[in-house]
């Protein structure tokens, strides 16, 4: 893994999860862009997860929280003041809270995400659900790719056969009648 250079991407982290977790924006915003800040929040948190390093500078001891040892960037406060962590947790309980079904699974998949990165199991019966649906949708649509694939292999293929396969007389027939 690359490492993170100055914090960059902690701070963007920060910033993320402050909108993110805004009651007006969790009510209020388009479902696009709810969604793409919620994929960036997942992808900055696997990606901080999968680092290996404190990202906040060389203490990880200066993180706070209740156990900086496990994922200490959640714990790390950044520029209001507020932990990573405590940002994201009220986030999560505005998207579960919403009517909309598709934003209360974008903050189940983040509790899930910052969860398991502090060494809880969290797994909620909807998100199960829905991740197997769409599971079965994705082996579906993959498994009529690769027949439509193969069809339209051996259509070309029998196209070309039967026609360099035909007799040249049955050829020939079918200039006379375009002569006619």
């Amino acid at each position: 893994a690359v490492p993170i250079q100055g914090g960059h991407l902690l701070y963007s982290m920060h910033a993320m999860a402050a909108l993110w977790s805004e009651h007006s924006f969790v009510r209020k915003a388009s479902k696009r862009s709810s969604s793409c800040l919620t994929s960036g929040i997942l992808a900055g948190l696997a990606r901080l997860g999968s680092s290996g390093q404190f990202s906040g500078g060389d203490d990880p001891s200066k993180a706070g929280g209740d156990n900086p040892s496990k994922a200490p960037f959640l714990y790390s406060h950044g520029p209001r003041g507020v932990s990573l962590l405590m940002s994201l947790s009220q986030g999560v309980g505005q998207y579960l809270d919403s009517a909309d079904q598709t934003a209360r699974l974008g903050g189940m998949r983040v509790a899930c995400s910052f969860s398991a990165l502090t060494g809880h199991d969290l797994s909620f019966p909807e998100l199960i659900e829905v991740e197997e649906k769409e599971e079965k949708e994705r082996r579906k649509l993959r498994k009529s790719a690769i027949s439509l694939n193969a069809s339209k292999r051996r259509g070309n293929g029998s196209i070309k056969d039967g026609f360099l396969l035909s007799s040249q007389k049955e050829q020939e027939e079918g200039k006379g009648k375009e002569q006619e």
